[in-house]
């Protein structure tokens, strides 16, 4: 089964010395003061809540990330202590044309209510070009579409200081410490905000 390399990388530890120890949190919006939240998707069928979620994500990632920069890919899922007993989520990611490289990090922290579970860790390095198929596995997964990934995900642009985290079709949160890019963010796809945390928003960012 995969295991993190025996190596010199330091991906965790130079994420969590930009973002903190947050990074890789459910609900990234609620950890930082000034984080954005966007509404992807809100009714209709499966395949017109996922085009919706689809086309706004994908408008905000591309003027979120670089195509010169190096992205990261953190992959977390629920499972045993062991990975011998989650095949199946490796599957799903397999299906959405993702290859797990043998260059990775790999880590598990333990479920607080129920300790026979854990959160299984795995961050490495993305090209740009493939940063559309975990967007399209996120999102997709509460939605019957095939492929899917099971799990979290969050993708980093580590040299432009930027994270973004598609939870489901309903949403996706950005945080970044450099203020005037997420002002910037703010201004420009401010009808994408979730109306439900706009008060907040608006308040740190001021309303338009």
């Amino acid at each position: 089964m995969l295991r993190a390399l025996k190596s010199n990388m330091d991906y965790r530890k130079n994420i969590e010395s930009v973002f903190g120890r947050h990074a890789f949190d459910h609900a990234l919006f609620y950890q930082y003061e000034k984080a954005l939240r966007f509404e992807l998707s809100v009714s209709g069928s499966a395949i017109e809540m996922f085009t919706t979620a689809w086309g706004k994500a994908e408008t905000i990632l591309s003027e979120v990330f670089s195509k010169d920069s190096d992205l990261y890919a953190c992959w977390s899922f629920y499972g045993a202590s062991r990975y011998l007993s989650s095949l199946s989520v490796f599957r799903e990611i397999t299906e959405c044309g993702i290859k797990i490289p043998k260059l990775n990090e790999s880590w598990c922290e333990a479920d607080e209510d129920d300790s026979n579970s854990f959160r299984h860790f795995l961050l490495f390095k993305i090209s740009s070009s493939t940063a559309k198929n975990w967007l399209w596995g996120a999102l997709a997964q509460d939605l019957g579409i095939r492929p899917r990934i099971v799990g979290k995900v969050h993708l980093v642009d580590l040299e432009n200081k930027i994270i973004a985290h598609p939870y489901d079709d309903r949403g996706m949160d950005i945080y970044s410490p450099d203020s005037g890019l997420m002002q910037n963010l703010f201004d420009q796809f401010n009808s994408y905000l979730l109306d439900y945390d706009r008060d907040v928003m608006e308040s740190a960012f001021g309303a338009l």
